[in-house]
């Protein structure tokens, strides 16, 4: 089928409030998608249309953004924007009869945040701990992002900037800071490098360009 496309620049930042609206939400790194959807019956008449319509600030106004080209699941999207689409599919069967269309403050049947940006993230520091952090690499980071998940974090060191990367520590909360007991086999130089990931699977990488002794620890 071809791609419904959709353009529009007007609406609310992406995923602002949601989640409080209780409709499902799905997270998407591509401006181009797909929705699934079933026709359980049309009955004798049949299927004459498949419309979709959308809304971008939270069902307030609806707009119909196009028809299904073969009435077929799935329906295929397109947007020129990232942000937080509404939808709702209406089915319209050959003697006219449709399934609900929207209408003003009506909730969609589907949130979807198209999200193509990567997070943005950077150590701001790698520093010798001290008092009774004495033996510990203390990493200092930054990460933002308007979609990050619960634990975006991981932290990892490496002989040389292309790697290879072990570990230190996954799935870590966006707390700023990370207190890493180093191991004394570890090489005396390390890299560290660090990803933040976001719901739409968007990854940020930033690899501190500095060598640690780790014959300071």
């Amino acid at each position: 089928p071809e791609n419904i496309a959709i353009n529009t620049s007007i609406g609310e930042p992406i995923g602002d409030g949601l989640a409080t609206s209780g409709v499902q939400i799905r997270h998407c790194n591509s401006r181009k998608f797909s929705l699934e959807y079933e026709i359980e019956s049309a009955g004798l008449a049949g299927v004459s249309d498949v419309e979709l319509w959308g809304t971008r600030d939270r069902g307030l106004t609806w707009k119909r953004w196009g028809s299904d080209p073969d009435r077929e699941s799935p329906f295929d999207i397109e947007t020129n924007n990232d942000g937080a689409y509404g939808f709702r599919i209406v089915v319209v069967a050959s003697n006219g009869l449709a399934t609900p269309r929207p209408i003003e403050n009506d909730l969609p049947d589907i949130f979807v945040v198209v999200d193509t940006e990567t997070p943005s993230i950077r150590i701001t520091g790698a520093s010798y701990g001290e008092g009774n952090q004495t033996g510990a690499l203390v990493m200092r980071y930054q990460c933002s992002d308007l979609n990050l998940t619960q634990r975006p974090i991981t932290l990892s060191f490496g002989p040389s900037l292309s790697g290879p990367w072990s570990t230190i520590a996954a799935g870590l909360e966006n707390e700023g800071a990370y207190v890493w007991p180093a191991d004394p086999n570890l090489p005396r130089q390390i890299y560290i490098r660090i990803d933040g990931l976001d719901l739409a699977g968007n990854l940020g990488t930033y690899i501190l360009d500095t060598p640690i002794d780790i014959q300071g620890l």
